[in-house]
C-alpha cells in the first residue's frame, strides 16, 4: 500500500501548480510523489475546489457513526461507485 500523503503536501502540490505556475514535472520531482498522483491531486482540486470530495463529506457529516464498508456499499447502490 503506497504512503498516506499529507494535506499539507497536496496543498503545497496546488500552490506550485496554481499559483506559482511550476509544471508537473518539477512538482513531481519536488514532492517525491508520481506523475498520475499530482495529476489526481489537481483533477480533485479542479474538480471541487478543495482537497476533500464533498460527497464523501456530506455522506460522513450527515451519518457521523458509518462504518467503512456501509460507506463503500452507498456509493455503489447510489453512485455506481466500486
Amino acid at each position: 500500500m503506497p504512503a498516506a500523503m499529507s494535506t499539507q503536501l497536496c496543498e503545497r502540490v496546488i500552490v506550485w501548480y496554481h499559483e506559482m505556475h511550476v509544471p508537473v514535472d518539477e512538482i513531481v520531482t519536488l514532492s517525491a510523489l508520481s506523475c498520475a498522483t499530482v495529476y489526481n491531486i489537481l483533477q480533485l482540486y479542479n474538480d471541487h475546489g478543495s482537497l476533500h470530495n464533498p460527497l464523501i463529506l456530506g455522506l460522513i457529516s450527515a451519518n457521523p457513526t458509518m462504518f467503512l464498508d456501509e460507506i463503500q456499499d452507498h456509493l455503489a447502490e447510489t453512485r455506481n461507485i466500486e
